[in-house]
């Protein structure tokens, strides 16, 4: 069994992931301008995306690091395995394909990125 202070900061950071882009999104959303400009769009998207990492990634580690014994089963452990390495490769792509600068400079469109990143 897993010791008491790394649940402790597992727990600690999924509270901060999920509060945290929480946050930005009901910042992005109050906004005057909302989702209208570039900047904001993208600001949502990789908030989106990296609140799908901590809640797929944290909530799997913990229960993982919780339990003695996985009752999941071979299929549902592989496919939340699948599911995590898709998560955090899409994480990584949004981060590095929609930098702001290079989106801008090379006027690729923000839609057709964000839908081969997704």
């Amino acid at each position: 069994m897993t010791s008491v202070p790394q649940l402790v900061v597992l727990n600690v950071l999924f509270l901060m992931i999920v509060l945290g882009n929480t946050c930005v999104l009901v910042a992005i959303y109050m906004s005057e301008k909302g989702i209208k400009t570039r900047m904001n769009y993208l600001m949502m998207h990789l908030a989106v995306a990296d609140l799908t990492v901590g809640l797929f990634h944290l909530t799997a580690d913990i229960v993982e690091r919780w339990l003695v014994v996985w009752y999941g089963g071979a299929a549902l452990c592989k496919i939340i395995k699948f599911l995590q390495v898709l998560l955090a490769g899409s994480n990584q792509d949004l981060d590095e394909n929609l930098d702001y600068k290079k989106s801008s400079t090379e006027r690729i469109s923000l839609s057709h990125a964000l839908g081969a990143t997704w």
